[in-house]
């Protein structure tokens, strides 16, 4: 429950916050096709390291951002779990091994 209380207060509570050491963290909810709804945070670390946490299927999935030529990929980093968000300005979609579970999302 505690998970689920601290990603609902970043989502809700804290649309961008910016810790003393320039960390910052930045929630966003994308209205995706067919009614979707994604909602990530995204993690920009002051060592330059950046990963996103996905709210999916009442979860909390990290997710490791990886080199792109353009725009953002972030993968998880738990082997259980095989999704890819792939980002670019105020666009999105997310995918897994079986293919798109969200597209034509935006903010």
């Amino acid at each position: 429950m505690k998970k689920h209380l601290f990603f609902a207060l970043c989502l809700c509570a804290v649309p961008a916050y910016a810790m003393a050491n320039s960390t910052t963290v930045e929630a966003v909810s994308y209205a995706c096709d067919n009614n979707g709804i994604m909602k990530v945070a995204f993690v920009n670390g002051a060592d330059g390291e950046s990963f996103a946490i996905l709210l999916q299927m009442d979860e909390m999935i990290p997710l490791a951002q990886e080199v792109s030529a353009s725009g953002a990929i972030y993968k998880a980093i738990s082997p259980d779990y095989t999704y890819t968000l792939s980002t670019k300005g105020k666009e999105a979609f997310l995918e897994d091994r079986n293919g798109v579970i969200l597209s034509g999302c935006s903010y």
